[in-house]
């Protein structure tokens, strides 16, 4: 008997550190690739301004998740939520901001990107740096007021999830109000939504013109025969060229495989009143929090100009790092280490002009 005990301890305690472990490297992971994301964002100036301030904007929203999914290390060491009701309603409060700051963000790049494509020569005076700046800071005022006065109204609505190490709406109590259940489902619908049709119809006109610059080289290819001239190879749709859309697509691809289930659990929650098995329910969440760092495998994968600027920060932090090696201990010069090591660090050399001796220290490599 208490040899299974011991087992069913250790086995239970192999559980604890495992699913802590993958929770602190997963919260890691959101921070540090979304302040990576900012860095290579304001040294190496990808995009415009208007969508570099909307990717800066969702890359501080997927750090808040972050940070809070790594606040929950402590829950799931501790078995627990040890900081008391109030402060898991600000968690659970902030945690529903960055979630659905992060989904408003991700469509507000695919409408830029649509203007950019479809009304590329007005694009500058349509989508200004100041607009897009008011435009995020409206999106943060708003979802967070609107989030403060869900609290102020029904301060019950968060709770402790055990499976998840979250606290998160209480979408399985029979009080949940079914305003708000609508109100939060009905934003990330409508955001996904909009990134999906918005990305199918740049699909779509990157096809069609793709399909005309085809069309255009076979007839100069055909004319380039019949006139006698050397023919052209004629060019199939260029996948090629499609690249930026191709890259949105994914983006939309994974965001939609994230949170698909997540959406799925809620209105099953909400539906039945009850809860899903807590293996279930620990998957489906942490897919879904997890794809706030999907999107920098997939920027780095997929675009040359974000892949390339990585390396150029990398090898800059590098050089630096080896530039400052030997300053971390400066000293002085006129201390008599320096000048022990300064004397045997050089060799002299004496060299005779105009008759007068002239002593010339050489430097050994």
């Amino acid at each position: 008997m208490d040899s299974t005990t011991d087992t069913q301890t250790s086995s239970t305690a192999a559980v604890v550190v495992l699913r802590t472990f993958f929770i602190a490297m997963n919260a890691l992971a959101i921070v540090l690739v979304n302040i990576l994301n900012i860095l290579i964002l304001i040294r190496a100036s990808i995009g415009s301004e208007p969508a570099r301030i909307y990717i800066s904007s969702l890359a501080l929203a997927d750090i808040l998740v972050g940070l809070l999914a790594f606040c929950s290390t402590l829950p799931s060491g501790h078995d627990g939520f040890p900081f008391g009701v109030e402060l898991c309603q600000v968690a659970g409060s902030l945690f529903a901001i960055g979630v659905m700051l992060s989904v408003t963000f991700l469509a507000f790049i695919s409408v830029d990107r649509l203007v950019a494509v479809t009304m590329a020569l007005r694009y500058e005076h349509l989508v200004t740096r100041k607009r897009a700046a008011v435009t995020a800071i409206l999106a943060w005022t708003v979802i967070s007021g609107l989030m403060l006065i869900a609290i102020l109204l029904w301060p019950d609505i968060m709770d402790y999830n055990e499976a998840t190490f979250f606290c998160e709406p209480r979408f399985e109590d029979a009080n949940f109000p079914p305003v708000m259940f609508i109100g939060i489902m009905t934003w990330i619908l409508g955001c996904d939504l909009t990134m999906t049709v918005t990305y199918g119809h740049l699909f779509r006109v990157a096809h069609r013109h793709s399909r005309r610059i085809a069309a255009q080289e076979l007839a100069v290819t055909a004319a380039a025969v019949h006139g006698g001239g050397p023919p052209r190879r004629s060019r199939v749709i260029p996948w090629k060229d499609m690249k930026a859309v191709r890259m949105s697509l994914a983006v939309t691809l994974a965001f939609n495989v994230a949170w698909v289930p997540t959406i799925c659990l809620d209105f099953y929650k909400f539906t039945r009143k009850t809860n899903a098995s807590p293996g279930t329910e620990f998957a489906i969440t942490w897919l879904s929090v997890s794809n706030s760092w999907w999107n920098f495998l997939i920027y780095s994968g997929m675009n040359k100009q974000f892949r390339d600027a990585v390396k150029h920060l990398a090898k800059q932090t590098w050089a630096k790092c080896k530039r400052g090696t030997p300053e971390r201990q400066p000293q002085d010069r006129n201390s008599p280490v320096q000048e022990i090591q300064h004397i045997r660090e050089t060799r002299h050399r004496v060299v005779w002009e105009g008759g007068e001796r002239h002593v010339v220290g050489e430097t050994s490599c």
